[in-house]
């Protein structure tokens, strides 16, 4: 414990962002006791701790910018890659602790570098890069796994595909299911699967919410066609969550990929809503951030 004392501020945030609440701390360090991590994340009831480092404002030809190094911990004490909603919690501790608004903000670690860009709103589009490395799977279910999805009406395979957000995600397309997304047992689902492809992902349910068509979308497939969906998201290292800024992101990357071509995409999380946008070669995907309170880490 007395190595973490010296080496991360005694001062924390907790910020809230479309359902997922994130401590936010600085500190010298990158690396934290997972022991330590899921004692905080349990005392503070968060969903993850963001850590930043080597925080500097920048100002270049190119213009002003806030660079920041970053890792992202789960409640269970690993670590992911990224989070959008984390990033934009991060965002917001910049924003209020170093009064840098406006400009875009850089997090990097070993692994990835995002782009933060603040919108007018309050809030923040954190970008993606999109990837083209997606893997189909075709799920051969059991029996009782086919009628947990409500798919007794339909052969017994579902249509998944893989693909990293850098993050790994297993998304589920759930375009022919007609029950309510909130019944379906989302951990056994998520546990079936698991076993299944043996894949150590974030897994995601997705299913399209319905309205009227236009004629020009007549032809094309329903999950392509609409901007708007239902999605539960079962998260490694942490459960099931409010929301998932990096499984929207992956879910817009295979919906593009499949040939979808709309200006936005909402996907409804039992959190709130996650909005997304595509520029060539990032999904941005938005997050407002509410500040909820500070803590003092070693009280």
């Amino acid at each position: 414990m007395d190595s973490i004392v010296r080496k991360i501020d005694k001062k924390g945030a907790i910020f809230s962002a479309q359902g997922n609440v994130y401590l936010v701390i600085k500190g010298n360090t990158l690396i934290l006791n997972p022991s330590w991590v899921k004692k905080v994340c349990d005392k503070y009831k968060t969903d993850g701790i963001v850590l930043l480092k080597d925080v500097v404002i920048l100002n270049e030809k190119r213009g002003k910018y806030l660079k920041g190094e970053y890792l992202i911990y789960n409640p269970d004490g690993s670590y992911s890659l990224i989070s959008g909603n984390g990033l934009a919690c991060a965002s917001a501790y910049i924003s209020k602790y170093y009064r840098f608004q406006g400009e875009p903000l850089i997090f990097y670690n070993d692994y990835i570098e995002a782009t933060v860009i603040p919108n007018r709103e309050g809030g923040f589009f954190v970008g993606f890069r999109k990837t083209d490395f997606i893997t189909p799977y075709h799920l051969s279910l059991s029996k009782d796994l086919a009628q947990e999805l409500g798919l007794k009406a339909v052969p017994s395979e579902i249509e998944a595909y893989y693909l990293e957000m850098p993050n790994e995600h297993l998304v589920i397309l759930l375009e022919r299911f007609q029950g309510n997304l909130k019944s379906l047992p989302l951990r056994d689902i998520a546990e079936r699967v698991k076993k299944e492809t043996s894949l150590d992902a974030n897994i995601s349910l997705v299913k399209p919410i319905l309205e009227e068509r236009t004629p020009l979308e007549q032809k094309v497939r329903d999950i392509l066609a609409r901007g708007k969906y239902e999605v539960r998201v079962w998260e490694r290292g942490a459960g099931e969550t409010g929301s998932c800024g990096s499984a929207a992101a992956a879910i817009t990357n295979l919906l593009i990929h499949l040939g979808a071509n709309l200006p936005e995409y909402k996907f409804y999380m039992p959190g709130g809503v996650i909005k997304t946008l595509y520029s060539e070669p990032t999904i941005y995907v938005e997050s407002k951030p509410e500040f909820l309170r500070e803590v003092d880490l070693f009280s």
